[in-house]
This record gives structure tokens, C-alpha cells and sequence, in this order.
């Protein structure tokens, strides 16, 4: 159906999920070929389908945040070229309260649109490269001034996709209120990844010494194992 293959084409990143671990549907190739199906079988695009019966087909077809946007994309397939024509300032960012998730899906393309066009060493950057990163700042600023929360979705390490670092920097110097939150943003990043060390540290000292003793061990010794937790990890390498 031409809603998925023109929806794929703007989040390729969609195609696949990760299977959840409970049962429900989930994003597959195969998924999405169930739902064009469906969408063909009710004629979606010739005739009118009820936003309602939308809805059903596509969450019972692929996963809830995908289907959520697709349905977004949808929402505004009267102007498939919308995300474009902000780029180029021949339009703006929807900022009705009732237009929320068309703004998240634009917002979450846009997000797409630069991992994928801006390079990681600004000096390979080109004249389509320069146009887009000096239009993303100015949009940037007026996409938070509508939804604070969009925009820093937009600009936020999300499953381990990060914008560019030379972009990021920019960002901070000429946003910076964004920039505040960013810097706040990655402190608490590096403060979890040193505690998600120590308790590995701490959870790699328990198990060696309820090795150490057999598979017994006092809630006194847990206690312990805090204390000789250096001791645990050098003699550990050496067993």
C-alpha cells in the first residue's frame, strides 16, 4: 500500500523492533506487509475508513510507538512533503495542541532526516549539509518554543543514535537554554554508567566470594563484600 512504503521511506528505522517480551505485536517486514494488506482490503486512501477501525488494524499489525506514528503520518498525508517545506521555510511546525502527535512524528523525522544527512566530521559537510544544519537551529528554536519536551527529543542520545558532536556544540552555544539541558542531560548519562560499573564491580565481588565459600554466605558477608570488593576483583583475575 502506498501509505507503508511512503511512511517506511521516512523511518526506515521502523521497519524491524526488537521482539517484546510480552505477547503483542511488534514491527516485522511481515507486519508491515499484513497491515498494507489490511489497508488494502478497506480500501484505506479510495474510500473513506473511520479513524477508529485505523487504529485497531494498525495496533493489531505492528508495534504500539510505530503505530503510533503511523497513524500521525497519516494525519497529515494531505501534504506528504510538509517536513520538506519547513526545511525550506515555506512552512512551520503544526503548533495546535490537537495537532501534537503530526508535531511528533514531523519532529522524530526531522531527528531522522539529521543523523542521516549530517556528517560526523563537519569538514565534509556540503552546501545541502550547511543550509540544513544553519535552518535546524533556527528550527530547533521555534519547535521548543511549542513543545519544550519535542524539542529536546529531537536533540537527545536515543538508542544510541547521537547527532553529530560539531551540531551538538552548536546547539549549546546558540540555544542555550537547550544547551542547559543537554549538559545536564549527559552528566546524568556519565553519573548512571559509573554507578552501573560499581554495582557490576559490587555484583562481580558477591559472586566471587559465595564461590569462595561454597555457595554460602551471611547477609553479614553481603555486607561485606562491599569492603573487600578491591581485594575480590585482583584475586579474581588470578583464579
Amino acid at each position: 500500500h502506498p501509505w507503508i512504503t511512503e511512511y517506511i521511506s521516512q523511518r526506515p528505522d521502523h521497519l524491524f523492533a526488537q521482539p517484546p517480551k510480552t505477547e503483542e505485536p511488534y514491527s516485522t517486514p511481515r507486519s508491515w506487509h499484513m497491515l498494507s494488506d489490511a489497508l488494502r482490503e478497506y480500501g484505506a486512501g479510495s474510500r473513506e475508513i473511520t479513524e477508529d477501525m485505523l487504529r485497531v488494524i494498525t495496533y493489531g499489525c505492528v508495534s504500539a510507538s510505530h503505530g503510533g506514528m503511523f497513524l500521525a503520518f497519516t494525519r497529515q498525508l494531505g501534504n506528504t512533503h510538509l517536513l520538506s517545506d519547513i526545511i525550506k521555510g515555506e512552512a512551520q511546525w503544526p503548533s495546535k495542541p490537537e495537532e501534537r502527535d503530526v508535531l511528533y512524528f514531523l519532529a522524530q523525522s526531522f531527528r531522522g532526516r539529521l543523523l542521516h544527512e549530517l556528517p560526523q566530521d563537519k569538514q565534509k559537510l556540503g552546501k545541502d549539509g550547511q543550509f540544513l544544519a544553519h535552518r535546524a537551529k533556527a528550527l530547533m528554536k521555534d519547535l521548543s518554543a511549542i513543545s519544550y519536551e519535542i524539542a529536546q527529543m529531537v536533540i537527545s542520545a536515543e538508542e544510541d543514535k547521537v547527532l553529530p558532536e560539531w551540531f551538538m556544540l552548536e546547539i549549546v552555544r546558540d540555544l542555550p537554554r537547550l544547551g542547559a539541558w543537554l549538559s545536564r542531560s549527559r552528566k546524568r548519562r556519565i553519573r548512571m554508567r559509573r554507578a552501573w560499573r560499581r554495582a557490576g564491580d559490587f555484583s562481580a565481588a558477591v559472586r566471587f566470594l559465595v564461590c569462595l565459600t561454597g555457595g554460602f554466605m551471611s547477609v553479614t558477608g553481603i555486607c561485606l563484600a562491599g569492603t573487600a570488593m578491591p581485594v575480590c576483583t585482583q584475586m579474581a583475575r588470578f583464579i
